[in-house]
This record gives structure tokens, sequence and C-alpha cells, in this order.
């Protein structure tokens, strides 16, 4: 009796912005790789990274070993066309019309991490983290670009609900593993208005990503998915399953729909969250696979 003809799934093309946000995989035709969360595939669907995918990015200071930590659109009142910013080393970039630029003037040191955020003003900002280095920048997006620095050391940051959360160093430890927050009203580059470190899973691993999930801020680690319970008091672990197989790489990747947020595992694939429950939506076939029936 012959044995039953086998699957083979055979890429047909590669990856349309050059695998940004998954460069620690380094494998070809990977279904799973986002900008940062800013462009998650999905069967019969291909959302290209605003013209990453056919633009060479210049390293302007020979300070970026990977892509960039963060991109995301930006269209100001005077403009009627948007424009791509993303953090390259030490400078904010922009790309227009396939032309590059450097955004304002270099930074004192590397960035790790950046959100819009407006602080109460009505005017919207720029927050770049700088992770180590211990810097927070506020940028103006408007044609000035004034810039304030504040020395607070803060990896990632995201702007939730009309706060701004970034992750921290708890005291005696030497991870990225707590959050701290700001409250609406009040400036990020001052110290003293940001709130105690609480240490989120394990002190031994990084936050990797921040996101809103209904309103609500929701923190990545390898190990898990938190949630703030104000019934326990603690940051509670939606997907205590990753505490068996952490990945460096889980949730690095991310993106808020607002109900939701559509989240990467490091070994592959997605999940959706919605604050409740964790459903994994991995495709089972992508547009960069067909399939093929060999008879043996």
């Amino acid at each position: 009796m012959a044995a039953a003809p086998e699957l083979l799934r055979v890429p047909l093309f590669g990856s349309a912005h050059a695998g940004f946000g998954d460069s620690r995989q380094v494998a070809p035709n990977r279904y799973n790789r986002i900008l940062y969360g800013f462009d998650p595939r999905f069967p019969g669907e291909l959302r290209f990274g605003h013209l990453m995918d056919n633009q060479t990015i210049t390293d302007v200071d020979n300070t970026s070993d990977g892509p960039p930590p963060w991109a995301a659109e930006w269209r100001n009142n005077a403009d009627a066309y948007p424009v791509l910013l993303f953090l390259n080393g030490i400078n904010v970039r922009e790309v227009q019309f396939g032309s590059q630029g450097t955004r304002g003037t270099a930074l004192a040191q590397r960035t790790t991490d950046a959100c819009f955020h407006d602080n109460g003003s009505g005017i919207q900002r720029l927050i770049i983290a700088q992770g180590s280095a211990g810097n927070i920048v506020s940028q103006l997006l408007d044609d000035t670009r004034d810039t304030i620095t504040g020395t607070i050391q803060r990896d990632k940051v995201a702007s939730v609900s009309g706060a701004i959360y970034g992750s921290a160093i708890p005291a005696s430890g030497t991870r990225f593993s707590g959050i701290s927050f700001c409250p609406y009203g009040s400036a990020p580059t001052t110290a003293a208005n940001w709130s105690s470190v609480t240490r989120v899973g394990w002190a031994s691993t990084d936050i990797n990503r921040i996101v809103s999930v209904r309103g609500v801020p929701c923190v990545l680690k390898p190990e898990g998915i938190f949630l703030y319970n104000r019934g326990k008091d603690q940051w509670e672990n939606m997907m205590p399953g990753w505490e068996s197989e952490p990945h460096p790489d889980n949730g690095r990747a991310a993106v808020s729909r607002g109900p939701a947020a559509v989240i990467s595992r490091g070994r592959g694939g997605l999940v959706i969250f919605d604050g409740y429950s964790v459903r994994d939506i991995t495709p089972t076939s992508t547009p960069s696979q067909t399939r093929i029936r060999l008879n043996r």
C-alpha cells in the first residue's frame, strides 16, 4: 500500500519589508514579521510597511545594528501628506515621497522606543526613551521641533488613556522588569511626576513592549502578557503558559486595535488578547506559501 502523499509548503516570496521587527530570528519567508506592531500580516492580505519594502534606510550615525525600535506615521496640520517617523541610533529619521531626512538635531544617547503623547496641553509631542542612558526626550511635532530633556531612565514607553507608561529598573534590579507611569496633565520629562517602579513578572527579564487594551496598559514580557488587577493590587499574567516556554522575543512586536491587541510570539505565530482571554490567530495558510502534493 502506497504511503500517504506528503504536503510540502513552498515559499512564493520573501518578506515584504526585510524582516523588520523580527531581526533576532533570521529566517526567510516568515509571515509574522512585523515592523514593531506596525505591519501585521493576515491570510489573503499584504500590508506593506509604508515604503519600508523599497527603502534602503541610511544609518546616518553608524550606531544602528538592527531594525528601528519604533516607527509610526505622522501628519501635521500644515501638511496634507503623511510622513513616516522612525528611530535610527541617536536620530529621529523621517521618510516622505521616497526621500529620507533627519528630524531635528541628533540626540545625546541611543534611542530605544518612542510614542506620541499629549500631556494635557492639547499639543501632541513625540516622547523618546533612551534606555540605560537615562534620558527621556520630549520633542514637539511641529516645524519648530522644540525639545525638552529629562533625566529619567526608561526603555519602553507607551501613551495609554492620557498617562504615559515606561519600563524601568526596580530598586536593586538589573533589568527593565518594572513599570512606572506619569499621570495625565504632567510632563514626562520631570522625574518627580513619575510613580515608583513596580516589578512585573520575573525580575530576570525585560519588558519587551507596552500596548493599550481597552484603554488599559498591557505589559508584554518573555514569560507572559500582564494586566493590572486592581482587586489583587498586582500585575497578573494572563498568559501563564508562556512561563513554561519563555522566549526573549515574545511580545516584542504588537499592535493595539482598541478593544484588543495583536501580539507576536517569539517562536512564530500570533495571538490576540482582548483583556480577558488569549486566542491563537496564527494563519494556517499565508500569502507566502502554497501547498504542493507529492506522491512517493
